[in-house]
């Protein structure tokens, strides 16, 4: 799958906005009617930084979460509905290396056959190009949910440093899926 490069200036975003930026949003957390629990807490655990990904099928999601805050991968939830009710499972052994949980993925391989994608090494460059941004952006990955790419977009006040780690990243992810 491609990577599309996309770098957000807030700066301009601002200029062209005014002071702020004007951005718009819904708050749905009194819709209790659209919200599903995949895995409720204790007051002993805490489960957090779920990643999700929707199937072709348009049914079949997946979501994988930490334990703890920032803690090791370690649950995975199958909904074959939609998001209605949820199975869950241990995440992998391997899993358990990664701090945060890792990003999942949707692609759909040469020979048509559909996959879910995850990779330390991905997982690590996202993570540094993080601390490379520091309080001055932020990055995030994910698939398209309109064409076959994998979306690598930064939010930074510097124009050069946002190239270069939106760069690094996109060239982890090409070389991690075979494509450089």
């Amino acid at each position: 799958a491609p990577v599309l490069w996309l770098t957000l200036l807030l700066p301009a975003l601002a200029a062209a906005q005014g002071t702020q930026p004007n951005l718009p949003w819904a708050d749905f957390s009194a819709r209790t009617d659209h919200q599903v629990v995949v895995a409720a807490g204790t007051p002993g655990q805490y489960n957090g930084h779920p990643t999700t990904v929707l199937l072709a099928d348009g049914q079949t999601m997946v979501c994988a979460w930490s334990e703890g805050h920032g803690g090791p991968a370690s649950y995975i939830g199958f909904s074959r509905d939609g998001g209605i009710t949820w199975e869950r499972r241990d995440a992998p052994k391997e899993w358990k290396r990664l701090v945060n949980c890792p990003s999942l993925y949707r692609l759909t391989d040469k020979a048509g056959k559909e996959r879910l994608f995850t990779d330390k090494v991905v997982r690590a460059a996202i993570d540094g190009a993080g601390k490379d941004l520091g309080d001055d952006g932020r990055i995030v990955v994910r698939e398209s949910g309109t064409e076959p790419l994998i979306r690598v977009m930064v939010e930074c006040g510097d124009e050069d440093k946002a190239q270069r780690v939106v760069a690094q990243v996109a060239d982890t992810v090409r070389e991690r899926l075979g494509e450089k």
